[in-house]
């Protein structure tokens, strides 16, 4: 007996044939009617579902993008269209001047947020300024011109001529220092150049160091000097020809390179007390002269007699005294030492003064040869506070970069901008920093940051450093004699950061 389920299924096979004969006209089809149009039917339906929640999502995420901007910390928003760098900052920061956090606290009772109604969207000049007024490192956040509509605005801030780009950490270069200057005869006219190259060793310079030996160089004023041992002695007409030293063989060199070598004594006879008078010591047999110069043998040594006896000096020093004609002997202008043997000197040995000056050399120092110097570099290396500076000569100094710092304007006057070196040469990519060593043993007096185009930045502390992403570096001490050769950029303070950029309209 037939079940209600068989009857179902007989009238449901009934009817499939008879839907099966009108729309195929095979009443013994397999295949289903119309079942490739429901399929498709259905695939379409999901398919443009999915398309409607695509784009209902992209939408909630475009417009969620446009404005997470504003919970980034340390934001710098360049518009993309543009380039223009803006800053999202509280009002109250701008009118403190930077004594307010750049990220505020969210206000009592809330968490998370912020007051909006305070913020606002300001222009900032360059890269530097931003670093100096956000609280820790900058990312850059690139967003469109349509992002930004709307937003209330502040007064553009930042230090004008600030660096727009600063080296990284891993980027700076110290030692050596090099200052060089180099003569050149055009048109029966000598040209002095001097160049400054920061962070170039010397082996890369190719240039010999002079050792113990001296230079011999010239200034513009028409003065001589003797540079030796990294200092350098005034000569006078009477010493040149006392150590029978030739003027004409001394190298022109500029005063600004003469000023960042450190002055030691003049190189003349030094001053004897009541000279030419009669000493109270025979020697053998013979009154001594106040002033006199003697020679021993046995030691090779060199004494002036004193009010009180015998007084050591130099080989340079008797060379001095017997060439200037400050030398006595009786009562004639001496020439030629008198020689002694030691046993008098130890009979009559000063008790109250020396005559020996550390400054200047014992003998006569062996001179460089340049042969001729025109276009012969003559530098000074400078390293570390406690060493000084090293002499060389020779050499070739690197090629500029582009966007190096150029100040010569009248090669006639060995110098440009006065003061200035005529090139200051940091490589490319690179700079430094380093602390103004107002002496010996003294603390730095303010740092300086100096970019690759060979521009100074002061920077206050090293709080200010740190803003900059110079946290934990050691700053090479520098004399002012050389970081006066720099030119000078404005300084990189907070407070400077923060100030409205004032707009200047055209005179003309």
């Amino acid at each position: 007996m037939q079940t209600r389920r068989d009857q179902l299924q007989a009238y449901r096979y009934l009817l499939r044939r008879i839907l099966a004969a009108m729309l195929g006209s095979e009443p013994e089809s397999l295949e289903q009617p119309m079942r490739r149009v429901s399929t498709a039917t259905f695939a379409g339906a999901m398919v443009g579902a999915l398309a409607c929640a695509g784009v209902a999502l992209y939408g909630w995420l475009a417009d969620t993008n446009a404005t997470r901007w504003k919970n980034e910390p340390n934001a710098l928003i360049v518009e993309k269209e543009t380039n223009a760098a803006y800053l999202y900052l509280p009002k109250s920061q701008l009118a403190s001047g930077g004594d307010q956090p750049a990220t505020p606290e969210p206000p009592a009772g809330l968490t998370g947020e912020r007051d909006e109604k305070d913020m606002v969207l300001v222009q900032v000049l360059n890269y530097t300024s931003a670093q100096l007024i956000l609280d820790g490192p900058v990312k850059v956040v690139r967003v469109s011109k349509k992002s930004l509509e709307g937003i209330p605005r502040g007064p553009r801030v930042g230090i004008p001529l600030a660096p727009n780009s600063v080296p990284d950490k891993e980027n700076l270069v110290f030692a050596p220092w090099t200052v060089c200057s180099t003569a050149r005869t055009v048109d029966d006219q000598t040209r002095l150049r001097v160049d400054l190259v920061i962070g170039t060793a010397n082996e890369e310079l190719d240039a010999d160091p002079i050792g113990d030996r001296g230079l011999l160089v010239s200034a513009p004023d028409g003065t001589t000097h003797l540079v030796w041992k990294g200092k350098r002695l005034e000569v006078d007409a009477d010493a040149l020809r006392s150590l029978s030293l030739s003027p004409s063989s001394a190298v022109p060199v500029s005063e600004m390179w003469l000023g960042t070598i450190e002055a030691g004594q003049p190189l003349a006879a030094p001053v004897v007390p009541q000279r030419g008078n009669p000493s109270p010591f025979q020697i053998e047999g013979r009154t001594a002269t106040i002033g006199q110069v003697f020679h021993t043998p046995s030691p090779d040594a060199y004494f002036v007699m004193l009010e009180d006896g015998f007084s050591r000096i130099s080989e340079v020093q008797a060379l001095l005294l017997l060439g200037s004609g400050t030398a006595r002997e009786g009562g004639r202008v001496q020439t030629e030492p008198t020689e002694i043997p030691i046993s008098a000197v130890n009979q009559a040995s000063s008790q109250t003064a020396t005559m020996l000056v550390p400054d200047l050399p014992e003998t006569p120092p062996e001179l460089v040869d340049l042969g001729s110097a025109d276009g012969v570099p003559v530098c000074l290396s400078y390293e570390d506070p406690e060493e000084g500076v090293t002499v060389l000569t020779g050499g070739r100094l690197p090629a500029p970069a582009e966007t190096a710092t150029d100040t010569a304007d009248d090669p006639n006057t060995g110098g440009g901008t006065v003061g200035l070196a005529d090139r200051v040469l940091v490589p490319p990519g690179k700079g430094t920093i380093v602390g103004l060593l107002p002496g010996r043993d003294l603390d730095p007096q303010g740092y300086f940051l100096i970019t690759e185009d060979g521009v100074k930045y002061p920077v206050p502390d090293r709080q200010t450093l740190a803003k900059l992403g110079y946290n934990g570096v050691d700053p090479l001490l520098v004399p002012p004699s050389m970081l006066r050769l720099i030119p000078q950029g404005p300084a990189l303070t907070t407070e400077a950061a923060h100030r409205t950029a004032a707009f200047e309209p055209s005179r003309q």
